[in-house]
Order: C-alpha cells, then structure tokens, then sequence
C-alpha cells in the first residue's frame, strides 16, 4: 500500500528518521499500523505515517456514462487540467454505470478538485438535458427546414443540437 510503500521503502525510511518500529497488520481492513519506540520516536513514526495518509486519502466522485465525454474531454484533457491546478491525482474507473473518478491527495487538494469535477458533471448534465419546444407557422415550415433539408442540416451541424419539426 501507499504507506507501506514500494518493497517498505516508506516504513524502513519512517524508521530510519524516527528511530521507531513500524509494523502495519495487513490481515484485516482497515489494516491496523503499531509504532514502537521512544515517546519521541513514535511521536516523528506517526506523523510521518499520518502525513502520507493525509497526502495519499481518495474520494470518489460519480459520473454517469453518457455524459463521461462531456466531463471528460478529449484524451481526458479536463482531469488532466484538474490536475494541474489544483495538484490532485485523478483515475477513472470505467467499469460500472456510474463512472467512478478517483481523487487521490491532501484534504484542501482533494476538495479543490472534487469540486471541479462537480462542477463539470453538473454543467454536462444541464447541457445535455436541454429541450426547446416552440410553435412554428405551416406557412414558414418549408422554409425552415430548406431545400432537401439543407437548413435543418445546417442548423444541426452548426449547433450540434438536433432538430426535429413535428
């Protein structure tokens, strides 16, 4: 795990600064962490162990799918740029409807980049969920829609939106 990190690399580094023993119990969930030492020494141990939690926490955020390339972006340009700014780690996790979007940092990191993706979600889920219905002249159909459709296609292509008269 992230605290035990990469072969004990975290834990024997935490020992090495601390002068404490590090042993975490991994047979239950969550895993219990047991620091031995000096007052002192289990005082550094712990708040070195409580630092990489804090740094390493994750929330997870939903999205359903349909609206996952609006959030998203190209190449996952958006949480890409989340990242960026607010210094967060974000993976996606595709397998289920909803999508999860995993955050990965410090309390304030997470938050400023939860909100972010909240606020994309949202702003998809409006976009997308947008109707207009309006009432048009018979006289002024034909001229709506153009010559073998081509307005409708025009508006279409243009807005993105689609057309429909009834």
């Amino acid at each position: 795990g992230v605290v035990i990190g990469s072969r004990g690399a975290n834990v024997k580094e935490i020992q090495r600064k601390s002068g404490a023993r590090v042993d975490i119990l991994q047979d239950r969930d969550p895993c219990e962490i047991v620091i031995c030492g000096s007052k002192e020494s289990v005082s550094k141990a712990s708040q070195a162990v409580h630092q990489i939690m804090e740094q390493n926490a994750r929330e997870s955020i939903e999205c359903p799918f349909d609206l996952l390339e609006h959030v998203t972006g190209r190449n996952l340009e958006k949480p890409k740029e989340i990242e960026r700014d607010t210094g967060a780690r974000i993976e996606l996790d595709r397998k289920f409807d909803p999508c999860l979007f995993h955050v990965y940092g410090s309390n304030e990191i997470r938050g400023a980049a939860c909100e972010k993706l909240r606020e994309l979600i949202a702003g998809a889920k409006e976009n997308l969920s947008k109707e207009e219905r309006f009432e048009c002249p018979r006289s002024l159909v034909g001229v709506v829609i153009g010559s073998r459709g081509a307005n409708v296609k025009e508006i279409q292509r243009k807005s993105g939106a689609r057309v429909d008269i009834l």
